[in-house]
């Protein structure tokens, strides 16, 4: 029975988490950058909602709605203040296309982690389905929503089977390589001085009797 050691199961996941938003995190802001949107009301494409907002990646406003106050005025003499909210639309259905090919690349790399550090083709699914998982979670409290957006859904089980599948592939290739090596045997001239004369060319036949 192989040893579970709960400890090094928590720093993988932990590891290849981290590593998962790292790749994201490199990957992102230079593909935001180079596409040539305007993104100074977002804080600048190296801003966190990009990576954890799943509302991002549908190409929906994750931002506030902006407010302005106004003035009630009498006779040119202003009585009171009211509070209007205006609702902004900042979406943009063609940067949600950068962020989900930014995805992919993340996907890709998430191949070589697993397959570095994971090695074991059973392992494979379970530790895509935790990191997808987790993140589903983060977002959903990153942004107080549950993921609705059927684009978001179909980018999250695409990566995923994705990495499942190149992954699982890789490792079993690497296992079938380490199983069947080939194995040289030495010949010791100790146990061949020790091995029976080969009389084979000494055999006499005798005939054999004729019994009719």
């Amino acid at each position: 029975m192989p040893f579970w050691d709960p400890i090094i199961l928590l720093s993988q996941i932990i590891s290849i988490q981290s590593l998962h938003y790292l790749t994201l995190a490199i990957l992102l802001p230079p593909a935001l950058s180079l596409s040539g949107r305007s993104l100074s009301f977002y804080g600048g494409p190296a801003n966190i909602n990009f990576i954890m907002s799943w509302q991002e990646l549908a190409g929906r406003s994750s931002l506030p709605s902006a407010s302005s106050i106004d003035g009630i005025y009498s006779h040119g003499t202003r009585i009171a203040t009211s509070m209007t909210l205006k609702s902004v639309d900042m979406s943009d259905y063609g940067r949600r296309w950068i962020i989900a090919f930014t995805w992919f690349l993340a996907a890709f790399a998430d191949v070589y982690y697993l397959y570095t550090f994971i090695r074991k083709p059973r392992l494979i699914l379970d530790f895509t389905l935790t990191l997808f998982g987790l993140h589903i979670i983060l977002t959903t409290y990153y942004t107080a929503s549950f993921p609705t957006s059927l684009f978001f859904w179909l980018v999250m089980i695409s990566c995923s089977s994705v990495v499942i599948l190149l992954t699982e592939q890789l490792c079993v290739r690497r296992e079938l390589s380490q199983d069947f090596q080939p194995v040289v045997a030495t010949e010791d001239p100790e146990d061949h001085e020790s091995e029976p004369a080969d009389d084979t060319h000494n055999i006499e036949l005798t005939p054999i009797a004729n019994t009719s």
